[in-house]
């Protein structure tokens, strides 16, 4: 239907240029009016030297003037040739597409159709996309970075993308410079926060068949890496309102609420770089606890 569509643009096209030229050279070599206008003159000469009443003169004057306007002026036929010229370039351009489609398109590049959004016989318009054929071997994730996320995401660290229990290799390949704020319009229309989200892509980095297109997997940034780090899971810190971080261990049957000092962390754990010794036991489950409340320490597997 492409390809009809195109062929009957190339032959509208064509017929008006035709018309056109027609129309030019129609004007152009038209000796008759000319000639009409001449006799017309001569009899109006004649008439004002004669007795002949001066309204019959006036009726003949107006005819040939009607005469002389439907002869164009150089400046309309000028108008009229530019048509032509850009109606031949408008016929040049249709021609050329249709030549580069007539036995069919072939992509650069080998994929699979995952929309197909128009049917034989239908009407598509310039725009419109048919066919959307994608590479599915190469594929990308784009996960969203408020402000707090892109003072540690850089291009070309690794992640992981995580689906359905299968993890693949990933890395960041591009951030957007400048954010956006779609999906924060309830907070803008209610004089809140007007900050918005940096978008990322992580390119997936081997073969994925498990990934579909639109759908939504979990993705982990390695930000950075510390040797022998001592770390404890996220849900046993303590932050409160200024800043400051606290853990709770035990120490002779009491809880004893100690400041540390935190480096990096995942979504699970967090490296404790000051404040805590290797072998010291935190309490996990910190609601409503306070110091130096008694506390029972599990043993291991209760």
């Amino acid at each position: 239907m492409i390809k009809q569509l195109e062929n009957s643009t190339n032959n509208q096209t064509s017929t008006n240029t035709a018309q056109l030229e027609e129309i030019i050279k129609e004007l152009q070599n038209n000796p008759q009016l000319q000639t009409n206008i001449e006799d017309l003159n001569k009899v109006i000469g004649t008439l004002q030297n004669s007795a002949t009443p001066q309204n019959n003169v006036e009726q003949l004057k107006a005819t040939r003037d009607q005469l002389k306007a439907q002869i164009p002026s150089s400046e309309k036929l000028k108008q009229l040739d530019n048509s032509v010229t850009l109606a031949k370039s408008s016929l040049d351009a249709v021609q050329s597409k249709f030549n580069a489609v007539k036995d069919g398109i072939v992509a650069d590049f080998d994929g699979v159709i995952t929309s197909l959004s128009g049917t034989v016989g239908g009407v598509s318009t310039p725009n419109m996309a048919v066919i959307t054929l994608q590479d599915l071997s190469n594929l990308k994730l784009t996960i969203s970075l408020n402000k707090f996320d892109t003072e540690k995401v850089k291009v070309g660290q690794n992640a992981e993308v995580k689906n359905n229990n299968k993890t693949y290799k990933g890395q960041v390949a591009f951030i957007s410079p400048s954010a956006s704020k779609q999906g924060n319009t309830a907070m803008i229309a209610a004089g809140g926060s007007s900050e918005g989200n940096l978008s990322a892509d992580i390119d997936v980095l081997e073969a994925a068949p498990e990934l579909k297109v639109d759908f939504q997997s979990d993705v982990s940034i390695l930000t950075g890496t510390v040797a022998n780090a001592l770390k404890v899971p996220i849900e046993a810190l303590v932050t409160e309102k200024d800043g400051k971080n606290f853990l709770f261990v035990i120490e002779n049957g009491l809880a004893k609420k100690k400041e540390v000092k935190v480096g990096l962390q995942s979504d699970t754990e967090i490296e404790i770089v000051e404040g805590l010794g290797e072998n010291e036991a935190i309490i996990l489950n910190t609601t409503d606890l306070k110091d130096g409340d008694k506390v029972i320490e599990s043993k291991k597997g209760e």
